[in-house]
């Protein structure tokens, strides 16, 4: 372990125990009111956007993996047609 090593070591473990004695110094009641408000915010805001993000994600995946299939390739190759503007946007990565 060279120094820098073990001096990110040793800071890591003041910090962690500068965190644990700060958290012992809050009263139970305040730390309970502060988790249940942390939760409440990430229930309404961070929760929504990271569902939307991940449907978002797995649609335009599945939507990219079906216009890549063979038969699919056949229609735009015969038909010179390509999909449009707002599907393109939907699959891009």
């Amino acid at each position: 372990m060279d120094k820098l090593e073990i001096a990110s070591s040793l800071r890591d473990k003041v910090s962690e125990k500068i965190k644990e004695t700060f958290t012992e110094l809050i009263p139970d009641e305040t730390w309970k009111k502060l988790v249940e408000s942390e939760l409440k915010e990430f229930v309404a805001k961070g929760l929504p956007t990271l569902i939307q993000d991940e449907f978002k994600l797995r649609y335009s995946k599945a939507l990219k993996e079906e216009l890549d299939k063979p038969e699919y390739q056949a229609y735009w190759t015969s038909t010179g047609q390509r999909p449009s503007e707002a599907v393109k946007e939907i699959i891009k990565p």
